[in-house]
């Protein structure tokens, strides 16, 4: 028998230490992100590719654990729910991907 581990990494853009995070931020953190940034955030950057490749878990009945970024939960309504509804793990990428000094 084979065996399979698949991990998949949910976090945004903007948890790159450039933007938030790290003492050299633009952001000190994400909350500081969404009250500051004035750009359009598109809010399906993480919807429609977690979407896609929890369809494709599906078509080869495969299984994996997805590791979340805890303030992700906030922003995206459902996203981890949706994970969960189809079989797959959840674990906790860390709460705010915040870089140490």
């Amino acid at each position: 028998m084979n065996t399979l581990s698949i991990t998949v990494d949910i976090e945004d853009w903007y948890h790159i230490p450039s933007v938030t995070g790290s003492p050299f931020a633009v952001y000190k953190d994400v909350n500081e992100f969404f009250e500051k940034w004035k750009g359009r955030y598109d809010y399906l950057s993480l919807r429609e590719p977690t979407k896609r490749v929890l369809d494709m878990l599906d078509e080869y009945d495969i299984n994996a654990t997805f590791f979340v970024v805890a303030d992700v939960v906030d922003h995206y309504p459902g996203l981890v729910e949706s994970i969960v509804e189809r079989g797959h793990e959840v674990g906790c990428h860390g709460l705010h991907h915040a870089c140490k000094k």
